[in-house]
């Protein structure tokens, strides 16, 4: 298993057949999961970019697709909020995923919590 914290590490771990790999960084992970959520709907990016603008602006949400819930190294919850950031590290991991005809899953453990792991499917 290989961990990883970027784009370049993922995009060689792809190109190397790796099927499963740990990602290190809570951004990179909510990235992923940001990327796979969205790879096929442009829309669904507009979206998330409305509702992160409006969060900037005061408008709060109650949004679930804005928050994410990670599994910490000792496995307690934190929470997450998206960022205009982290969406634009998405749009870059689906620009590796299309051109290497992959695409990821990204794992939840049973109370829907992302626990840090992916899987490369092809």
């Amino acid at each position: 298993m290989t961990e990883i914290h970027s784009f370049k590490p993922l995009e060689q771990a792809i190109l190397e057949g790796e099927k499963e790999l740990k990602v290190t960084t809570p951004k990179f992970l909510i990235a992923c999961a940001v990327a796979e959520k969205c790879q096929a709907d442009p829309d669904a990016i507009k979206r998330l970019i409305g509702f992160v603008m409006e969060e900037r602006n005061g408008i709060r949400h109650s949004n679930p697709e804005t928050t994410y819930t990670l599994l910490s190294d000792k496995g307690r919850p934190f929470m997450v909020r998206l960022t205009l950031s982290t969406i634009a590290d998405a749009l870059h991991i689906i620009k590796i995923l299309n051109q290497l005809y992959a695409s990821i899953k990204v794992q939840e453990d049973e109370n829907g919590h992302l626990t840090g792991m992916i899987d490369i499917l092809n």
